[in-house]
């Protein structure tokens, strides 16, 4: 049976583990030192060696040479720990064994003695996810268990295990490793497993693993399955990336403010097959590198090439490059929850077009600024807070629900809603926005007009609400219509 790049490399020693350095070197101290605790709390990103390093612990308590920082690999009692079968060492998964039954039942069988080795080790994996319950029941076999066993605890997500626990176990932090050391670990794996692959196509792998080892083998192991000579489109269609050629053509259309190239262009790298949240995140790798280069002449990020950087690094101003970022960095924590990705991603694209347009947004005008330089700089954090969160009362704005819309001016009250947007940070809904002006009031209805149809599907699809929240807020509860 065919097994898993990540399972057939999973280091055996403290040796082999990569890019946890200090991890192995103090755990390998503590048991030349007979200093081995109770209980051990390895917390750090998924694939970066937490359960290995657990079991390569559990293998060096129980070695016959044990305990050992060299466990001899050799022996009956590690030859069962790597092939799992060892009845010293029990896996749990806390994930699906939460409840304080499963608890209950963990702490009947620690009484136990080892039955090959001198330790009986628990190693409870996600321990996160165990329920209250679960962890009161835990926290009493944690603090005082007995002599011949040891708890190993895992977790991706240490601010939900309780206080308590933590005080109880040694704690260890597993960081992100670097992407050359997960390159140089994937060209090893690559040329001892037989598998053709281009260098490049590598980078890309150690870029997307996001500084875990397993995720980049498994990667490799897909695209190795695909392919017997893995290439860099390979692995960008494994893993739906844009590609620079794409991303050089959107950012193209967004500093030449073309939206109907941008649309165009946007529309042929999706019927690709690509991911509009992988398509912004690669948009952010491409506008953080050109950030970097633009300062610094070189680049950042192995993929994207220097002759791209160097066409485009005059065509944006420095000053913009980070409140792009922050755009996109919003859209895309929005994206996770949008109904419409496509739309909202789509609209961030405008915002982006009118942010070349017309720079950066003033929050204040020149009178503001003049009055900020005569105040303490204290004082003008605490007022920048309260004037974003403000919202000016439209003119002539009844404070019920019922409108007079004669007394009203109508393209005075849209512009105040522009500014409001603009002064609240509303970035995308301002640049959709933007682009309408008023065109007439309708019985109960405010009417706004859209030269280009496009701007008034994305108003009507994502932000109708919005404005009517707005208006309904200062006092006049229109209801908003689009034309073109």
């Amino acid at each position: 049976m065919y097994l898993a790049l990540y399972r057939r490399w999973r280091p055996k020693n403290f040796e082999d583990l990569v890019g946890q350095e200090a991890v192995s070197k103090i755990l390998k101290a503590s048991i030349e030192q007979n200093r081995i605790g109770h209980a051990y709390l390895f917390s750090g990103p998924r694939g970066t060696g937490k359960t290995s390093t657990a079991k390569i612990l559990a293998k060096a308590l129980n070695c016959v040479n044990g305990p050992t920082a060299y466990p001899c690999g050799e022996c009956e009692n590690c030859k069962k720990l790597d092939s799992g079968a060892s009845m010293d060492v029990m896996e749990i998964d806390a994930a699906s064994n939460r409840g304080i039954d499963e608890i209950r039942s963990l702490r009947d069988t620690v009484k136990f003695a080892p039955v090959d080795g001198k330790f009986k080790v628990y190693i409870i994996d996600e321990v996160h996810m165990l329920t209250i319950e679960a962890f009161n029941a835990l926290l009493k076999t944690i603090e005082e268990p007995p002599p011949q066993v040891v708890f190993i605890l895992a977790t991706t997500e240490i601010h939900k295990v309780p206080a308590t626990i933590k005080s109880r176990c040694q704690r260890y932090d597993f960081r992100r490793i670097s992407e050359q050391t997960i390159f140089d670990r994937l060209k090893f794996v690559a040329s001892k497993s037989e598998i053709d692959a281009d260098d490049d196509a590598l980078m890309i792998i150690s870029h997307a693993a996001d500084g875990g080892l397993r995720d980049a083998l498994s990667i490799l192991d897909q695209c190795a399955a695909i392919n017997s000579h893995v290439t860099k489109r390979d692995v960008q269609e494994l893993l739906g990336l844009a590609g620079v050629a794409g991303i050089f053509a959107l950012v193209d259309s967004i500093v030449s403010k073309n939206p109907a190239k941008m649309l165009e262009t946007i529309d042929k790298i999706l019927s690709e097959g690509r991911d509009p949240t992988q398509l912004i995140a690669d948009l952010i790798q491409y506008l953080r590198d050109l950030m970097v280069y633009k300062e610094t002449g070189r680049a950042a990020f192995y993929e994207t090439p220097e002759e791209s950087l160097e066409l485009q690094k005059d065509l944006l101003k420095t000053e913009l490059l980070p409140e792009m970022l922050k755009i996109l960095n919003e859209t895309s924590r929005e994206l996770r929850w949008s109904v419409q990705p496509r739309i909202t991603m789509e609209v961030m694209m405008f915002s982006l077009i009118q942010l070349v347009e017309h720079g950066i947004p003033k929050i204040y005008t020149e009178s503001d600024q003049l009055v900020q330089k005569s105040k303490p700089q204290s004082k003008i954090p605490e007022e920048k807070s309260k004037s974003n969160n403000r919202v000016v009362p439209f003119p002539n704005a009844a404070p019920s629900k019922s409108v007079d819309t004669n007394s009203l001016d109508g393209k005075k009250i849209w512009q105040d809603v522009l500014d409001s947007l603009q002064r609240d940070g509303k970035r995308m809904t301002f640049a959709c926005m933007k682009n309408a002006e008023f065109n007439r009031f309708d019985g109960d209805s405010i009417v706004i007009k859209f030269a280009n149809p496009i701007y008034k599907q994305i108003a009507e699809s994502t932000f109708l609400s919005d404005i009517e929240t707005l208006l309904k807020k200062v006092g006049c509860p229109l209801r908003f219509v689009c034309e073109t």
